[in-house]
């Protein structure tokens, strides 16, 4: 059985009344960079849930969170929710990797500053959304997955047409 492990995080182009804060990025992102290829999207988000996987070990696990509450700071998304990638969630992301970000831990409710991208840059294995309430079609996908036997974690964002990323830096942000 393929368990999958996603965190989600979301932005969305949505009206300045919304309440959703403006960011200085520049204040509270890291300036080392551990992935090669530009970020696709830069958002703030709020993080409305996120999956538990186990820890990290002999397997990279990955965990889905989705955001809401979403301001776009780069790049363009059009969805009012986005759902990311983060690997290791156990992990403070200063310890996880070079540049991944100063977020010490995941507490629903926050805010934080997500630098996105398709590519699957911390070569997580597995992804487990898990307790995690998801839309039908991505449910539908993790079956598919299950089905087949061998999903990986760049398959199935990739199958979820532009509303799943995976997170290159996470900070945190206080609105």
């Amino acid at each position: 059985m393929c368990t999958i492990l996603l965190f989600a995080c979301a932005n969305s182009a949505l009206p300045s009344e919304t309440g959703v804060p403006t960011a200085n990025i520049t204040a509270s992102t890291n300036s080392v960079s551990a992935v090669s290829q530009p970020d696709e999207l830069v958002i703030v988000g709020q993080l409305k849930q996120i999956s538990t996987p186990p820890g990290c070990g002999e397997f990279l696990f990955g965990a889905v969170a989705e955001y809401t509450n979403l301001k776009i700071l780069n790049g363009q998304y059009f969805k009012d929710t986005i759902y990311v990638v983060h690997g290791c969630p156990e992990i403070p992301r200063n310890n996880y990797a070079n540049g991944s970000g100063n977020l010490a831990f995941f507490q629903v409710g926050d805010y934080h500053i997500l630098h996105l991208t398709s590519e699957n840059v911390f070569t997580i294995e597995i992804i487990d959304s898990s307790n995690m309430q998801l839309p039908v079609t991505m449910n539908e996908y993790e079956s598919t997955c299950a089905t087949k036997g061998s999903c990986n974690a760049i398959e199935f964002v990739q199958l979820q047409d532009g509303m799943m990323y995976f997170c290159s830096q996470v900070d945190s942000y206080s609105p």
